[in-house]
């Protein structure tokens, strides 16, 4: 199953829940999405360039639902990758809940993910647990992992457990950083403790926690109020990314345009200037972007991006409508380590029929996905959303 984000960059809740996907190549691949993947059971081949859960550029929430008592995750088996993140950046991303086993690594992110909170997941690997890795030049980043010092965060509250193969895998470890940041991993003593026996790469520091009980089976929002008193900006589209999912799980949407007027982040204006593009109201969102700051790639090109889409609206122009100059700036964006990047893909697919390959960066070598893509019109909204399939070989994905 494959979904790849609206091109106006609007982000609807895609939920993908309660499926059973068996003898699959990938179960679930997504590109540019605001996605909940939560309690399925995925069952894959074992086979090389096998993965459970794949998301590019999105923001998400793999694991435990947030509503009534029910934590439980997803059960992914017998595959080469667990779940696997790439240029997911927004802060608030989480991988929670979940039970991996037989799986040769089981959490890979690749390049930039730094907003990406891994916890209460059971892994059982054959090689890696977590991977986190560089491709095509982008070195891999995530945060840290849990907080002994921070009671709102605490422990990671992982568990790690390696089954050996025949032959025996090369350097198992349970934590690998192959050309990516130092990170700082916090957890309870006896996991700790089970990290040094079972490895970690040299550049990983291990925290113990202790006088912790696990919190594996809650879930506590901050209050919405307190948003802007937090102390770093971090920690406020950590706290806005859960209660922007809670709301559109809740369909509370009048609640959500709310909290982004009130948080006044970089991440919360790029909300709000989608918001309010869908919502036609061009001017507010122009005006949005003449105050955006410009820090890094990613922003230039959501900025770019968004004053294109607009630019079009208001002429009346069609993607096909694109010149070559506006052609040529969007292909630019498609190729690059970003979460613009796949919002350009989808474009440029409208415009001019472009297929972009789906990669999934390996040791053992990269897998390539072959794409079909269809795109219909939601009368709702008058937005253009794309559905993806993808077949692979040997095997055909599960649907």
């Amino acid at each position: 199953m494959s979904v790849q984000a609206p091109t106006a960059g609007v982000e609807p809740l895609t939920e993908v829940t309660g499926n059973t996907f068996s003898n699959c190549n990938t179960g679930i691949q997504g590109d540019g999405l605001n996605i909940l993947v939560q309690e399925n059971s995925i069952n894959g081949t074992a086979a090389q360039g096998t993965v459970g859960v794949f998301l590019r550029g999105s923001f998400f929430k793999v694991g435990g639902t947030y509503n009534g008592n029910n934590y439980t995750g997803n059960a992914l088996s017998n595959l080469n990758v667990g779940i696997a993140t790439m240029d997911c950046s927004d802060l608030g991303n989480e991988i929670r809940n979940n039970t991996l086993s037989q799986v040769n690594t089981g959490i890979r992110a690749m390049r930039n993910n730094s907003g990406l909170s891994i916890g209460c997941n059971n892994i059982n690997y054959k090689q890696y647990g977590v991977l986190v890795h560089s491709w095509n030049g982008v070195n891999g980043q995530i945060p840290d992992q849990g907080d002994c010092n921070d009671i709102t965060i605490g422990p990671a509250f992982n568990t790690f457990s390696y089954s050996p193969t025949t032959p025996s895998s090369p350097n198992p470890r349970a934590i690998e950083l192959n050309n990516a940041q130092a990170f700082t991993y916090s957890d309870i003593n006896t996991t700790v403790n089970t990290l040094n026996i079972l490895g970690i790469s040299g550049i990983v520091t291990l925290d113990p926690c202790f006088g912790y009980n696990s919190n594996c089976n809650t879930y506590t929002l901050p209050n919405p109020l307190l948003i802007n008193s937090m102390s770093t900006i971090g920690d406020k589209n950590e706290a806005l990314s859960k209660w922007l999912r809670q709301y559109q799980a809740d369909s509370n949407y009048t609640a959500a345009k709310q909290l982004l007027q009130q948080v006044a982040t970089p991440m919360a204006i790029r909300k709000r200037i989608q918001d309010e593009y869908e919502n036609e109201a061009y001017t507010t969102a122009k005006g949005l972007l003449d105050g955006m700051s410009i820090e890094k790639l990613e922003d230039q090109q959501f900025n770019d991006l968004q004053r294109m889409l607009i630019n079009l609206k208001e002429t009346g122009s069609s993607y096909q409508n694109l010149n070559d100059t506006q052609v040529e700036t969007l292909l630019q964006m498609a190729n690059s380590p970003t979460e613009a990047a796949y919002r350009a893909q989808a474009v440029l697919y409208m415009a001019r029929g472009y297929e972009f390959p789906v990669i999934l960066p390996n040791e053992e070598g990269n897998y390539t996905y072959s794409v079909f893509k269809t795109a219909t019109n939601n009368a709702l909204t008058n937005a253009t959303t794309f559905s993806t399939l993808y077949l692979t070989l040997p095997k055909t994905n599960c649907f």
